[in-house]
């Protein structure tokens, strides 16, 4: 019973999609990884239909090889895990590309515990799309870790939503009132990595000497 497969940086150019199509037939997945592998967006959303136990799932850098590599495609994959994968607590999305339809349905998947969608192209859903991640930060309650790195905006008021909240990778944010609220509002925090140094950071840095500042 096959339960953990990690595929990540394999030579997929030698594969047919006849071979990945294969992996529709597995049921007992919980850890899949499939980091730089172009797979058909209908195919995986296939593989996790099937594999409903599925709990850590990594798509960096997922092209979606299809007749077309649209952002629908992605958005695809995020509607599957919302509709089959229940026990999802782990997801890298980083450079896949997604929209507030994709974010929203992340929303549905209650026991995330990590996320990534760093370098997300965020703005193909409507740049720093406040709504979106309101409703993903506050439905997804287990959240410990989240990348918004590349994201380009600023995101204090929804990241608050998460009370849970210890690991945060983050862009340098533009003087707001509501980056240092997100210190007050999340006091498991305890690493924070931001892009670049600059006032922001060191003003927090001095104010928050305990934390880890990476």
């Amino acid at each position: 019973m096959l339960k953990v497969l990690d595929l990540s940086f394999s030579d997929h150019s030698k594969y047919q999609p006849l071979e990945f199509s294969c992996l529709e037939n597995l049921e007992f997945l919980e850890d899949l990884n499939l980091r730089g592998i172009d797979i058909a967006t209908e195919t995986l959303c296939k593989i996790l239909q099937k594999n409903r136990r599925m709990r850590n799932l990594n798509l960096r850098t997922f092209s979606g090889r299809s007749p077309s590599t649209s952002y629908e495609d992605r958005d695809a994959v995020a509607i599957q895990l919302r509709n089959s994968c229940p026990d999802l607590e782990i997801i890298d999305l980083t450079g896949c590309g997604i929209t507030s339809r994709g974010i929203k349905a992340l929303a549905e998947c209650k026991n995330l515990r990590k996320l990534n969608i760093s370098y997300t192209y965020v703005n193909y859903f409507g740049g720093t799309d406040q709504l979106s991640l309101r409703r993903l930060f506050s439905s997804c309650q287990l959240l410990e870790e989240v990348n918004l790195l590349g994201l380009n905006g600023n995101f204090g008021e929804p990241l608050m939503l998460c009370k849970n909240l210890k690991h945060l990778y983050l862009d340098v944010p533009t003087e707001d009132a509501n980056n240092f609220a997100i210190f007050e509002q999340c006091p498991k925090l305890q690493t924070i990595f931001f892009s670049d140094n600059g006032p922001f950071i060191a003003q927090a840095k001095e104010k928050y000497p305990h934390w880890i500042w990476t």
